[in-house]
């Protein structure tokens, strides 16, 4: 039977019912069918409409202060001893084109390993474990200064030669090992929240094989992400202190030798040793147990014109020395031991004032990866004071910038910092210098976390006033543009607390928060919250500044926002409306918000489906764009695509075509073919293709055709 015979029973049975009981389903139908195509009707809709309320929402950039001046089997224990032997030439120097790199590369540094029986084991070991896809999960530990970090980054060069993927994730001591690997693989353009980045880290690891490797160093907390990343066929290769971790193949990293050590002594003393100085040295190693972070700190610490008897004797003099220890597990009490004894090391140092300054902030910053070079402007140093503590040990330098051993930086940290000491960087970080316009979401995450581990040890002793403030409403500023809007309105909220005890609720500033805190609430779709921090900004703005002031305007913007997101077109229209009136009043025709208000009225116009009126607004909004910021950049391809929208609602199909290719082709040039917005022009297109004239091509050929064109 046709689906006409069904349907033709379906009529002979609907009539023979009583009139009432028609009319009681009838009733029903539409209950049940109304939201449905409701929701249909609204999502066709919205697939039309375009990148709706371009001058709205100004919380962020528009309100920043800126001062004067980002079941798993049991684990497997594994020991495997090493010889001594000649250190290896630069792997980081070999060709890996055919590598596909997750993140970037770590940090290869040339120094003495006296392990390379120990790396060549690893990756005989890991090889086989890829190629049979079963065991591949490797925990390097032992305790904290041991070399661990050098031998996984050896390994890492050595594999990276064999293997077809390969990431390095520096874990922070901080924060979630989820936010580790969202600072360091990269999950392309646009603008997306920290869930569906991970969303994307999570597909691209349930994706890859056994010949992809990533590295997770540092890995001190039993998070448990750890082990729900066993689920997945990639190697995993995770240094640690801890000694087991479920899932997990764990592989015992040993001190080295008392003979490797005294090598290790010479290599790094900065004078020839007579073989009398070697029974000193020997007698060094043994008193920091064969401790490889403890044997470089020596001999770099050796001071000049002082003999290693002298010095020997100043050690044991200070109490310095732990011999006999068994290294196993960096959580002990032993840990305590280590770190004490490396003080009475630092403190032997004798740094002056701005050394001890600048190690103070660059152990609170080295929560994990290198610090670049640019650090020395952050907090406000001479050259000369970091070359100085790289001699002495407490700092090293690669061809990337500065590192700070973990322990190391437990040993400064044993003294609580001042927020003086740090008070160069927040005011860096303050004054936006910190943060670069077009700088990727890695960098960007990676400088936000340097802040967060300051913040964290400092936060509670700042000062409450208005630099403080503007610290805490900028890097609200950063982390809503990168689309974290919990944390955004985290800050917001420490601001307008600072703003709201030394201005009170009559203030400027107090207003510039309540409307960045209801931007960040309105992100979340916290609506009832993001009016009534809408209404406080719009409240003081209008009774201190003015009807007429283009911060007033911005609150009725975000008002019409508001109105426009809770479907209140009329209300929208309103707001829009009075801030446009007042754009124009006070910053004229030609400027980039009265634009960004022609562009919102547009909006409200092509929701209502009276085209011809969004076209008049759109083409307005466009030729402000044109002539302030010319015709490559992105927001004048976005009034091309909304004139687009104009033309398709109102069948112009052929006009419609001509906006979205200027659209396409601006937004191809300046965000990449990748990007958002170049995909929904290409979408855009691709909708109106079978209205227009277009002969026997294909949409592909013809869309190729119009880029050479």
């Amino acid at each position: 039977m046709s689906v006409k015979d069904y349907w033709d029973i379906l009529q002979d049975v609907w009539e023979t019912l009583p009139e009432q009981l028609q009319f009681i389903l009838t009733l029903v139908i539409i209950i049940i069918l109304a939201p449905l195509i409701a929701i249909i009707i609204a999502n066709l809709y919205k697939k039309n409409i375009k990148e709706l309320l371009g001058g709205g929402k100004k919380g962020g950039k528009e309100n920043a202060t800126t001062p004067t001046q980002q079941s798993s089997p049991e684990p497997q224990v594994v020991t495997i001893q090493v010889s001594s032997q000649p250190p290896a030439e630069n792997p980081a120097s070999s060709s890996d084109t055919t590598v596909k790199q997750l993140t970037l590369p770590p940090v290869y540094i040339v120094k003495p390993l006296y392990r390379e029986n120990l790396v060549d084991e690893l990756c005989r070991k890991i090889s086989v474990a890829a190629q049979a896809e079963e065991d591949n999960k490797f925990l390097l530990h032992g305790f904290g200064g041991v070399g661990k970090t050098t031998v996984a980054r050896a390994l890492y060069h050595k594999l990276k030669k064999q293997c077809k993927q390969i990431g390095w994730v520096e874990c922070r001591e901080s924060g979630a090992l989820k936010d580790s690997l969202l600072a360091a693989i990269a999950t392309g353009s646009g603008n997306k929240t920290d869930e569906e980045r991970f969303a994307e880290i999570e597909r691209l690891l349930r994706d890859a094989t056994g010949e992809t490797v990533l590295f997770l160093d540092n890995a001190d907390r039993n998070d448990p992400l750890l082990r729900e990343l066993t689920r997945y066929d990639l190697t995993l290769v995770v240094t640690s202190r801890m000694e087991q971790v479920e899932g997990y193949t764990s592989i015992f990293i040993p001190q080295l030798t008392e003979d490797e050590c005294v090598k290790l002594f010479c290599t790094y003393c900065n004078r020839p040793l007579t073989e009398q100085d070697k029974s000193k040295v020997r007698e060094m190693v043994k008193l920091v147990s064969c401790h490889t972070l403890s044997v470089e700190l020596l001999a770099k610490g050796l001071p000049a014109g002082m003999g290693l008897e002298a010095y020997l004797e100043r050690l044991k003099a200070e109490g310095f020395g732990f011999p006999g220890l068994t290294f196993r597990t960096g959580h002990d009490e032993e840990i305590g031991t280590i770190t004490g004894h490396l003080r009475k090391l630092f403190n032997m140092a004798g740094l002056g004032p701005e050394q001890a300054r600048v190690m103070q902030n660059l152990a609170l910053m080295a929560d994990s990866r290198t610090l670049p070079f640019a650090v020395r402007n952050w907090i406000g140093c001479e050259e000369t004071t970091l070359a100085a503590l790289v001699n002495t040990g407490w700092l090293t330098q690669t061809e990337e910038g500065y590192e700070v051993h973990p322990i190391v930086r437990q040993v400064v940290l044993l003294d609580e910092v001042p927020p003086s000491a740090v008070e160069h960087y927040l005011n860096y970080v303050t004054c936006k210098a910190y943060f670069q316009d077009g700088e990727d979401y890695r960098t960007v995450q990676f400088k936000l976390g340097i802040v967060e581990s300051v913040l964290e040890r400092v936060e509670d002793r700042l000062e409450e006033s208005e630099d403080n403030a503007a610290l805490h409403n900028n890097l609200g500023n950063v982390y809503e543009d990168q689309g974290q809007y919990a944390q955004a309105e985290k800050y917001y909220q420490k601001a307008l607390d600072i703003r709201l005890e030394l201005f009170g609720s009559r203030h400027p500033n107090t207003a510039d928060s309540y409307n960045a805190l209801g931007v960040a609430c309105h992100d979340q779709r916290k609506y009832d919250q993001a009016k009534t921090n809408y209404e406080n900004a719009l409240n003081i703005r209008r009774k201190v500044l003015g009807e007429n002031h283009q911060d007033t305007a911005s609150s009725y913007d975000n008002m019409g926002c508001l109105h426009f997101d809770l479907g209140r077109y009329d209300l929208a229209k309103e707001n829009f409306e009075k801030a446009r009136d007042i754009r124009l009043n006070v910053l004229g025709e030609n400027h980039l918000d009265t634009a960004g208000s022609y562009n919102n009225l547009g909006a409200i116009y092509s929701r209502q489906w009276e085209y011809a009126q969004a076209e008049e607004h759109d083409q307005k909004a466009l030729n402000i764009y044109r002539a302030v910021q010319g015709e490559n950049h992105p927001d004048t391809a976005t009034s091309y695509n909304n004139l687009g929208v104009d033309y398709k609602g109102q069948k112009r199909y052929d006009e419609a075509v001509e906006q979205y290719l200027h659209a396409w082709r601006i937004w191809q040039r300046t965000l990449g073919p990748e990007h958002q917005d170049t995909k929904r022009a290409e979408r855009n297109l691709r909708d109106c293709f079978p209205h227009i004239a277009h002969g026997d091509e294909d949409f592909e050929t013809w869309l190729s055709r119009q880029q050479a064109d």
